[in-house]
């Protein structure tokens, strides 16, 4: 990366320009074979044929306005439906036209529940616009989303999308990603404010335990992101697993963690040293054994006690646990009473509030079905308490992105969110 300004080897400015180039460049595709992408994809496209009819009869009899119900459940998000109550049956900025929108919140992040962004993409007969919105509780929105058309670009809004995430670098800085068409993962970053920070010190600052570790690609290299100015750093060393993907989703102090592999199994590995040192470890399950389709789910509050949820190969769930930080795992024993069968493909996740009880969530159109548990998983009982959409956890607090997306801190009470997105073009 280009630098810019008089900064010292090992700390460089986020300059956007220039990582967008970098990240086009060194994208890394998935390992698996293209045949299991295209398996991945006819996979989404099945999961849609149950709610293609009730998307199409709501179409032709819906209202004058925007339609948006119940479509595709992306990697981190659900689909949000208007309150049939209001004339304009949509959140705020919503479209107005006579074809039907479907909207789907793919994506949510944020460094904190001061700065929570999400991913809106809506979709008009074949033309889709993939929009990045601010989530918050005060109507402060306004009516428009913060960018259009991202990933596709505006020249291309018929191009499929799958697998969109939104990476939080900064309160100012964000990272989408997605797989488009030609089976590429694309990254694009987006720069919401200065990130110049202070001028360059005479000495390289070292990384510390309160600057946020990131990955600009897939499976790539990680880096982090200086609290106080945005800088990219480099860490002391990088974690000895192979395909690592860091967790972004804890506060920079309670360490660095990351899934990959080692020795073909399933391995976490652990920095409590901003990266000069690792604690790995191996789960004991084959990567043979896991779904090629699933990343697996962490979940943790203190940084100490963590899960790891995933699904298998055979559409069968495990979870595992730590209590010494990533020192040693166990696997929970049994399986999580979902409704049976489990559909195949269907979303899930795992999030632990403040109080230590997990709440985990299955959703299979068009409904979700929670489970909770207070004994640290070894026994999950189905609740009706939860929030009415999948649940994901950001350093303090979590999101809800659900028929009416909300914002918590204790992922028990909830606080309305309002979100933006205008139509294709709009």
């Amino acid at each position: 990366m280009a630098d810019r300004g008089r900064d010292q080897p090992g700390e460089r400015r986020i300059d956007f320009a220039q990582l967008r180039r970098e990240v086009e460049a060194a994208v890394m595709l998935p390992d698996f074979a293209q045949v299991t992408r295209r398996a991945r994809w006819r996979r989404a496209r099945t999961r849609l044929t149950t709610v293609g009819t009730v998307l199409l009869v709501v179409g032709i009899l819906g209202p004058a306005g925007v339609v948006a119900d119940l479509r595709q459940t992306t990697v981190q998000g659900w689909v949000s439906r208007p309150d049939p109550q209001r004339p304009d049956a949509g959140p705020s900025g919503s479209p107005t036209s006579s074809a039907a929108a479907q909207v789907t919140l793919a994506a949510a992040a944020g460094v904190d529940l001061n700065h929570v962004y999400a991913l809106v993409d809506v979709c008009v007969a074949d033309s889709c616009s993939l929009q990045l919105s601010r989530l918050a509780n005060s109507p402060g929105n306004s009516g428009k989303p913060i960018r259009s058309d991202l990933l596709r670009g505006a020249n291309n809004r018929t191009g499929w999308l799958d697998s969109v995430r939104l990476t939080a670098l900064s309160d100012t800085s964000l990272l989408v990603s997605g797989l488009t068409d030609g089976d590429r993962w694309q990254y694009e970053p987006v720069d919401l404010g200065s990130n110049d920070g202070p001028p360059a010190q005479s000495q390289t600052p070292p990384v510390t335990t309160a600057d946020r570790t990131v990955q600009r690609t897939r499976f790539g290299k990680l880096e982090a992101v200086q609290a106080r100015s945005g800088r990219l750093l480099q860490l002391p060393s990088q974690p000895p697993v192979s395909q690592p993907a860091v967790i972004d989703n804890l506060a920079p102090a309670k360490g660095i963690w990351v899934t990959g592999t080692e020795a073909g199994q399933l391995a976490m590995s652990v920095s409590r040293d901003a990266g000069h040192t690792w604690t790995t470890q191996s789960l004991g399950l084959p990567v043979a054994q896991m779904s090629s389709f699933d990343e697996p789910v962490f979940a943790s509050y203190t940084g100490m006690t963590a899960f790891l949820l995933l699904r298998l190969a055979d559409e069968e769930f495990a979870l595992f646990w730590t209590v010494d930080g990533g020192r040693t795992w166990h696997r929970q024993p049994g399986q999580l009473p979902w409704p049976q069968p489990v559909p195949v493909g269907a979303a899930y996740g795992l999030v632990v509030r403040p109080d230590g009880s997990l709440l985990a969530w299955l959703a299979s159109s068009p409904t979700i079905t929670y489970l909770e548990s207070a004994e640290a998983g070894a026994q999950f009982r189905v609740t009706s308490s939860g929030p009415g959409g999948p649940v994901f956890a950001i350093p303090d607090g979590y999101v809800e992105l659900g028929i009416r997306p909300a914002l918590s801190r204790d992922a028990a009470t909830w606080a309305p969110a309002q979100v933006s997105y205008t139509g294709p073009g709009g």
